[in-house]
């Protein structure tokens, strides 16, 4: 009879104690999440742009002229193994910059690209180089030092006529600013027999000189690595356009 008594105590007392289980429990559920709210508030900036860019990509239809690059990009990957080695060098080297819209690249079998935006270079209306395209120069320069290929630097402006005692027009600043960047790639260790430097001015637009926002696409300086063995062939012929 005593046994029974104390037998009914116990479970009598275990089911009282349920609720520390189902507590606990919860407060464990709940500091979890305030753990994940914490780390979400102060994520790192960059890598939410990463995250944000990375997504964007996934969810975004590409447009017909998206679809032709990306067909390009498979093709020229497929037929030019050096030139798809230093295109994807630089395509994982500049990804900040590209990512801000910056810098971008295109590449045929024969070419690749680097197209970046004047205001991450100089400041208006000089060949004066700003301190902010140290970086993307070094980045660039530290890839390509280690290829023979010739590169060709050309600079652009937008169709508002400039006209100062140091650039006459804007075929002097163009000349100029693809100039400065030659500098920069030799200061940090590419070949100069390698270089050389042109000036388009106003004459080879990518966008509308009617609107601000084409005149900011215009206003660049595309860099072109070839193939060694097209630098001096009809391969090579075409003119950078950016």
């Amino acid at each position: 009879m005593l046994s029974k008594k104390i037998k009914r105590h116990t479970e009598s007392h275990e089911q009282q104690d349920r609720w520390v289980i189902s507590y606990a429990d919860f407060i464990t559920l709940l500091f979890a999440f305030f753990v994940v709210m914490y780390s979400i508030s102060s994520v790192n900036e960059g890598k939410y742009r990463v995250l944000s860019h990375s997504l964007e990509q996934v969810f975004h239809k590409p447009t017909e002229k998206e679809q032709e690059v990306k067909l390009l990009d498979a093709d020229f990957l497929k037929k030019t193994d050096e030139l798809a080695k230093i295109y994807l060098e630089l395509s994982q080297e500049l990804q900040a910059w590209m990512i801000d819209n910056k810098v971008s690249i295109t590449a045929t079998e024969f070419w690749i690209e680097i197209n970046m935006k004047s205001n991450l270079l100089f400041p208006s209306g000089v060949a004066k180089v700003n301190d902010s395209a140290y970086a993307v120069i070094e980045a660039i320069a530290g890839i390509l030092k280690g290829y023979p290929n010739p590169i060709v630097v050309a600079g652009f402006t937008d169709d508002v006529p400039i006209a100062t005692p140091m650039y006459p027009s804007n075929w002097e600043l163009s000349s100029a600013r693809a100039s400065a960047i030659v500098r920069l790639l030799i200061d940090f260790g590419l070949e100069s027999s390698l270089l050389s430097a042109v000036g388009y001015a106003q004459v080879k637009p990518i966008s509308d000189n009617r609107t601000e926002e084409g005149r900011q696409k215009n206003r660049r300086v595309v860099i072109r690595i070839t193939k060694p063995s097209d630098h001096q062939s009809g391969q090579n012929k075409k003119s950078v356009e950016g």
